[in-house]
């Protein structure tokens, strides 16, 4: 299995996702190597330690120069994390990260030397015997605010792709498997060029496509690289009706080899509410603050709702390249102390966040699943999300808007406010609907998947 995060250091649902379902899936006895770059070589999840070459069972790849690095869990960790013990974790040195952030480390001059080398221009066409994209290409951060093609990506994020690429394929060599599972775009050429290294059959996992990123400024490269995988891959995994359709739709993808796998949600011990009893209401937005999620939205709809219910706060939490304006544009309305943007939250940070909030709005404009809208039902939160969702296709009970209605959304906010007896029922439906939703049923769906292409 290939993947570009795990929690902790997590940029948004899809690393939550890869943990959610692999925990299933172990539970059901499969063995699965997660190859993984790793950014920060902090990471504190002891189930997913990564240690050197010294320090466990190793992995040496034939390319020269690829340190691999792997290690089974102790007694003390399996009893700890019973879970993961048919789980085996390789740190593949590179810095992929799909959204840059300040701490963010890109691959030094020397390292990109090294890639351009004529294994590079070879890998190039294991895809489709054509040159995907030229390893010269960098993309870059500007400080302009608004979301133009590939500005949330990472510097030389190409360049770190082919390399991810090419020590997943030498990792391989040693390992026997059964079947490639390659979680979105970033990871799809290494998976496909394991697929064809080893013979073994692939499975692409969609967790949102370059069209529900970016929009009307989609990076061609990366939409072109996910079109080419998806269409040679053994087969397709959606997180929702919605994207499955799109996958279909907008690469031509047969749709007898594109099957929908919905997300879960994993138990997790609430922590009480910590605020002090008043009568301000608190509406939640959790997200990327970039134009997928739709924060400038859920912005102008909490500007509408606070010339009705002035008691409101609007909590706009976590980080990206809309943030600035949105700032600005709250300032300009005079709403700075009905806002609270306390950016990029992690763990414990995350479950105060829901554990103080009235309501949960989630306004984005392409949303392919929307874990957190779960997280919010867990917390006993109720929801208000896009028609244009993966979610709303599995909670029936939850107040939805078209994205762009912001007069819509906050009539639905004022109303939710207003009616305590309506967030409870709301809630009460909710919760039922989300207990089919548990990533055992998830891990049944992607074995049966597996089965019908080994």
């Amino acid at each position: 299995m290939l993947g570009w995060e795990f929690p902790p250091q997590i940029t948004g649902g899809l690393g939550t996702a890869c943990e959610g379902l692999t925990r299933a899936l172990a539970q059901h006895n499969l063995q699965i190597h997660f190859f993984m770059p790793r950014l920060y070589g902090n990471e504190s999840a002891p189930h997913l330690d990564l240690y050197d070459v010294t320090s466990g069972i190793t992995q040496q790849g034939s390319r020269p120069g690829v340190r691999l690095k792997a290690h089974w869990l102790s007694d003390s960790e399996v009893t700890e994390h019973e879970n993961y013990e048919k789980m085996l974790v390789y740190d593949i040195p590179s810095f992929l990260s799909p959204y840059l952030r300040p701490e963010h480390k890109t691959l030094s001059e020397a390292e990109l030397r090294t890639i351009r080398s004529k294994s590079v221009r070879d890998f190039k066409t294991l895809i489709s015997g054509e040159e995907i994209f030229s390893t010269t290409e960098e993309i870059v951060v500007p400080g302009a605010p608004s979301a133009k093609s590939g500005q949330h990506y990472g510097q030389r994020l190409f360049e770190e792709v082919h390399a991810y690429a090419i020590r997943a394929v030498a990792l391989s060599r040693g390992l026997d498997f059964d079947v490639i599972h390659a979680h979105d775009w970033m990871t799809y050429l290494a998976g496909i060029a394991i697929g064809r290294a080893s013979g073994k059959p692939v499975i692409l996992h969609v967790h949102s496509l370059e069209s529900d990123r970016s929009g009307i400024y989609k990076n061609e490269t990366i939409a072109h690289i996910e079109e080419s995988s998806l269409k040679v891959a053994t087969a397709v995994m959606a997180v929702s009706h919605y994207t499955r359709r799109r996958v279909i739709d907008d690469y031509k993808i047969p749709e007898s080899k594109v099957f929908t796998v919905h997300n879960g949600l994993s138990e997790r011990t609430c922590i009480a509410p910590t605020r002090t009893a008043d009568d301000i209401f608190r509406v939640l937005f959790l997200g990327r603050v970039t134009f997928q999620k739709g924060p400038d939205y859920f912005v102008e709809a909490a500007l509408r709702t606070l010339k009705h219910l002035p008691n409101t706060q609007f909590i706009l939490a976590g980080s990206g390249d809309m943030l600035e304006q949105l700032r600005q544009k709250i300032k300009k309305a005079g709403a700075e102390k009905n806002f609270l943007l306390p950016g990029f939250l992690r763990g414990h940070e995350v479950d105060e966040i829901f554990a103080n909030s009235d309501l949960y709005v989630m306004p984005s404009v392409s949303e392919p699943f929307g874990l957190s809208a779960l997280e919010a039902l867990y917390y006993d939160i109720p929801i208000i999300v896009s028609r244009q969702s993966g979610v709303s296709e599995v909670i029936k009970h939850a107040l939805k808007a078209d994205f762009w209605d912001v007069e819509e959304l906050a009539d639905l906010i004022v109303g939710a406010l207003k009616y305590p007896e309506l967030r409870r029922d709301l809630l009460q439906m909710a919760k039922q609907e989300v207990k089919r939703l548990d990533w055992n049923a998830s891990a049944k769906r992607v074995m049966e998947i597996y089965r019908t292409v080994t």
